[in-house]
């Protein structure tokens, strides 16, 4: 504040009294340089992708008093500027996002804490069809057969279906499909792996498998001879 510095003389036998002029001096106020503190900090988050989204309290504390919340990070969250709740504004995706989340007092001191979340991929499922059934199937020699890999859960991923191990597609969308002749006896093994993506994680197909049975009409084959002499 300011204080007023004055002297009064009383005078004497010789001298009258006297007052002197007003001197002031005006005192400062320390400065406040402390940046406020944060309290009853929020956790660190980890999730799944596309399970569940950012809803955090902030609060922070200083003696003259907090103005402002804001963060670095602002094309995917949002804090407000009053009581600190961060939000995210858009999907997150499978990744981590470290956010500098900061409090102003009234007197223009700063303080921040690094906010770390962790989106972690989801799991994938790609299923294969035999004839639209994810079932086992038994056909005949010489017959054809619709194969088809379906990504049940997943986005944006190569699609491979494999019969016997063979590449018989690699589609970039789902479904891949392919009608396969079988001509040779025995089981063959349908498989489909799915590459994954930024979001989800690959995944391998539950084997099926076709059974090709010899077809009535065909005549016996011979698969061994003897030479006499």
């Amino acid at each position: 504040g300011n204080y007023n510095i004055t002297a009064f003389y009383y005078g004497s036998q010789n001298y009258s009294s006297f007052w002197t002029y007003n001197l002031w001096v005006h005192v400062n106020p320390i400065a406040d340089t402390t940046p406020p503190t944060f309290t009853d900090i929020s956790q660190n988050k980890s999730f799944i992708y596309n399970t569940q989204g950012i809803s955090s309290d902030f609060n922070a504390t200083d003696s003259s008093g907090i103005s402002s919340y804001f963060i670095n990070w602002t094309e995917k969250f949002n804090i407000s500027s009053n009581n600190g709740l961060l939000q995210n504004t858009t999907t997150l995706g499978a990744g981590i996002y470290r956010i500098n989340v900061s409090a102003n007092d009234t007197s223009g001191n700063t303080g921040f804490l690094i906010y770390t979340i962790e989106v972690n991929k989801s799991g994938s499922n790609v299923t294969v069809y035999i004839n639209g059934s994810s079932k086992n199937a038994t056909i005949t020699s010489g017959q054809s057969i619709w194969l088809n890999a379906t990504l049940i859960s997943g986005d944006n991923g190569n699609i491979y279906l494999y019969n016997n191990q063979s590449l018989i597609n690699n589609a970039t969308s789902s479904p891949a499909v392919n009608l396969t002749a079988f001509t040779g006896i025995g089981d063959y093994n349908i498989s489909a792996w799915y590459v994954g993506s930024m979001n989800y994680s690959e995944n391998w197909s539950k084997i099926l498998f076709v059974n090709v049975t010899s077809s009535p009409n065909t005549p016996p084959q011979i698969v061994y001879v003897q030479n006499e002499t």
